[in-house]
């Protein structure tokens, strides 16, 4: 359950307040109107009886109301009528109406009092979110974050900050650590904090790194298959028959090892390589102890029997060895092959964990599908067992310089229940697209509850959040001067975008634009090294 954070009463007295005022206003509107009503009616009503208007309104005030004639009672009718008709309809009009500051000013008291007002209570488990006007906004564990900024714009040190601040409320969170640099800045912090803090990396031999074998966590055909699919990602439509035959002796072995004590991915792949001859691994899977392994080796051996065999099969094999290569280095070979932990123990622990998935930055091209496997493995793990475990974070740094997570689009319209909240970071909006396809972009800023952009220098991406953010209307003065030289002024009200897309490629850095539940405001992506000084070097 949401709770709304007891510093922000100040910004509900003064909604309160503007509120207030409009209705003021309002009601002080319709009384001129009733009393232009009033005259009106009075002028008539003197003029039918022959008096002065001072005697109609005499009697009016004097008289009881139940003793007044029919024409005098319609025309108080009609001026009660008048003030309520006018009172209203201008509170409809100015309900809405800010008095301190103006609803399009985006670092204005009002947009950024607006924003806090939606903030968690810190110290329950939540995510920094950033901070405005010097107080900061908390948002919940059931919210997703999309995070977008180009290099050099502060997004890692707005992560790590995040995560300090996680760690204030002891929560457990899986971090993609591209770089590697981030295990090296809070590991030890991490550590001294009580968590139990794991590593992986499996791109580079590291005697200290720990061990973990995915394949562990997996229970059935369908998240084993989004496995595959990790590592094996179709790119176009043209590459899918032959990625599709590689993913068939992918998924075969992996089944046939899951079955065996032991079975790990580089398992999988050495089965594979162990043989020249496809007919004998198929012989070998096709006894697998597992039913689907079993099925995908029958139906490749049938493809390839016959007087006219499936040429893709074999081409699927040789595609599948070529592919996966990078699974035969010692670094994989070691760090893949068992499990010093397990995920499914992520928030079933009184003491917290923090598990870094480390990869090697330049080798990303080459071994990018492997992160993408753990980063598969760790979601897939986390959503599985949300039943029973305390909130895990999941934090996605530069998820879009590795291969797509299959089906994260349609994941992230389910998780907001599953206590995981999932940050994801990305350096534009043409990165999102590339990775996961046309239309990717609407689904993921519709899937985020948090979104934040810090400085951005591609012009789509500025033009997509600058309509995200609306309009407003401002106030455009023009100034003629006549043949004599006589100058008239005149102002008109113009629709004009509240942050226009250039703005969002001058924002400074750590500077973000936050749009969150409806409410938006440019505040500060406070880097780590601001709140905890031990770490400034």
């Amino acid at each position: 359950m949401r709770t709304v954070a007891s510093s922000d009463t100040k910004t509900g007295l003064a909604h309160m307040l503007d509120k207030i005022k409009s209705a003021l206003l309002a009601s002080f509107c319709g009384s001129l109107a009733a009393i232009c009503t009033s005259c009106a009616a009075g002028h008539l009503l003197a003029s039918r009886y022959q008096v002065t208007l001072t005697v109609i309104l005499r009697y009016v005030f004097s008289a009881p109301a139940n003793t007044w004639p029919h024409d005098v009672r319609g025309a108080a009718t009609l001026v009660v009528a008048i003030f309520m008709a006018c009172t209203f309809l201008l509170w409809l009009s100015l309900k809405d109406m800010r008095w301190g500051s103006s609803a399009g000013d985006l670092t204005g008291s009002y947009a950024i009092s607006n924003l806090l007002s939606k903030s968690t209570i810190p110290a329950e488990p939540s995510i920094f979110a950033g901070t405005f006007s010097g107080k900061r906004l908390q948002v919940g564990i059931e919210d997703r974050g999309l995070v977008i900024g180009p290099p050099g714009t502060g997004k890692t040190a707005f992560l790590l900050n995040q995560v300090l601040q996680a760690s204030a409320s002891r929560l457990s969170f899986v971090l993609v650590d591209i770089k590697p640099e981030l295990h090296t800045i809070i590991g030890a912090s991490l550590k001294a904090k009580g968590y139990r803090v794991f590593r992986i990396n499996p791109a580079t031999v590291d005697a200290d790194a720990d061990h973990w074998n995915p394949l562990d966590e997996v229970n059935d055909e369908t998240e084993l298959a989004e496995l595959c699919s990790a590592l094996l990602p179709i790119r176009s439509p043209e590459e899918a028959p032959f990625i599709e035959a590689q993913r068939d002796w992918l998924e075969a072995a992996m089944f046939h090892v899951k079955s065996t004590p032991g079975g790990s991915l580089p398992s999988a792949f050495n089965l594979l390589s162990s043989e020249s001859d496809p007919l004998k691994i198929l012989s070998v899977l096709g006894r697998s102890q597992s039913p689907v392994s079993a099925q995908i080796a029958r139906r490749m051996a049938a493809g390839l029997s016959g007087s006219k065999p499936d040429p893709l099969i074999l081409q699927g094999l040789t595609g599948c060895m070529r592919s996966l290569k990078f699974l035969s280095l010692p670094g994989v070979q070691d760090s893949l092959g068992h499990s010093d932990f397990s995920i499914r123990d992520l928030g079933h622990s009184q003491v917290p964990s923090a598990l870094f998935l480390q990869f090697e930055e330049s080798k990303i091209a080459a071994l990018g599908p492997l992160l993408a496997f753990a980063a598969t493995a760790s979601l897939t793990t986390l959503i599985r067992t949300a039943n029973d475990r305390a909130p895990v974070a999941l934090f996605l740094d530069e998820l879009g310089n590795m291969p797509p997570l299959p089906n994260l689009a349609e994941k992230l319209n389910t998780i907001r229940s599953r206590h995981m909240p999932t940050w994801m970071y990305f350096q534009s909006a043409q990165q999102i697209e590339k990775r996961y396809g046309t239309g990717a972009t609407d689904i993921f800023f519709a899937s985020a509850d948090v979104q934040m952009v810090f400085r951005l220098n591609d012009q789509a991406t500025r033009a997509l959040v600058s309509q995200l953010i609306g309009t407003t209307l401002k106030k455009k003065t023009t100034v003629s001067t006549d043949a004599s030289g006589g100058r008239s002024h005149s102002q008109t009200r113009e629709r004009v975008n509240v942050i226009e897309p250039h703005e969002l490629g001058r924002l400074k850095p750590g500077q973000i634009l936050l749009l969150y539940r409806g409410a938006a405001a440019l505040g500060w992506a406070t880097p780590y090294f601001v709140d905890y000084p031990k770490f400034r070097k």
